[in-house]
């Protein structure tokens, strides 16, 4: 407005001054003058529209940061965690893993415990959705034999035999979160097609004959505690006695300090060794686990 006024200004006192001076018409002059007019109001206009835009924006600004800087300190590292989608897969793929461990149980076919004698060292079954041409799940039954050559026990898929997959089935009994008593499992098998009872080994069976994906499945209820257990441990000890050696200082402090430099001289290695030799080998993981 400020570039524009001057010049228009300078137009009209021209062609006024001309009006006047007879060089102009003065129907000419008038036309200019209403023009100016016009000109200037629709100018003034746009200045107060863009001034309300500015005071609307700028409000709306101070909104958004007032909420920003209200915002507990949970609430910003929620935030920031949303936004790093690295770290907001990464926390899905945990959630899974934990979730997948807290029903373990239920989700696993067998329970821990449990052994085939005729199925020893037996190859992953995978599971085949369709049967001719229909949605049925099956699983392919194993034949086991010996090897003249080596006279070792070896397992093969027999594709002969064939393993309806059943969903929800009622198997062997567990306890739910260790403390609701339960028998279904998510899945299972009938009886085969051409042979007895069978069995399904998604990822094979070891050298007692135990079910590997069970046992993937309930080992990782302790693998994965161990870490949500000893970081919060390990935080909480920490916490408390940094609080006690900063709140009283003095030999208080020393004490603690030379008693954890103490701790922290023993090579790691060797140590979880000697305490592992030192734990009866007959002890359930379970009990293993908490010693």
């Amino acid at each position: 407005m400020s570039s524009r006024t001057p010049t228009t200004n300078t137009a009209v006192d021209t062609v006024t001054n001309g009006a006047r001076n007879g060089h102009v018409n003065p129907a000419l002059a008038a036309q200019s003058a209403q023009l100016f007019d016009l000109y200037r109001e629709l100018d003034q206009r746009l200045q107060q529209e863009r001034y309300a835009e500015d005071i609307i924006v700028g409000a709306a600004d101070h909104a958004a940061d007032e909420a920003r800087y209200s915002l507990s300190q949970w609430q910003l590292m929620w935030r920031k965690f949303v936004r790093n989608r690295a770290a907001l897969v990464g926390g899905i793929v945990i959630g899974l893993f934990y979730l997948t461990a807290l029903f373990a149980n239920f989700l696993s076919p067998y329970t821990l415990t449990t052994r085939f004698r005729d199925r020893v060292y037996v190859p992953p079954q995978g599971i085949h959705l369709f049967d001719e041409g229909r949605f049925a799940p099956f699983a392919y039954g194993v034949k086991t034999g010996l090897n003249i050559d080596t006279l070792e026990r070896v397992s093969e898929i027999d594709p002969t035999v064939k393993y309806p997959l059943r969903f929800f089935v009622k198997g062997e009994p567990y306890k739910l979160f260790g403390l609701i008593p339960a028998e279904r499992h998510l899945f299972g098998v009938a009886g085969g097609q051409g042979a007895g009872e069978g069995a399904i080994n998604l990822l094979g069976t070891d050298r007692q004959g135990r079910d590997m994906f069970t046992r993937i499945l309930i080992g990782s209820q302790v693998s994965l505690t161990i870490g949500l257990v000893g970081v919060a441990l390990s935080l909480s000890l920490g916490t408390v006695l940094g609080v006690v050696s900063g709140f009283f200082g003095g030999w208080i402090d020393d004490v603690i300090q030379r008693a954890i430099e103490l701790v922290r001289s023993f090579p790691s290695i060797p140590l979880w060794m000697a305490l592992s030799a030192a734990i009866p080998a007959q002890w359930p993981p379970m009990r293993v686990y908490f010693a």
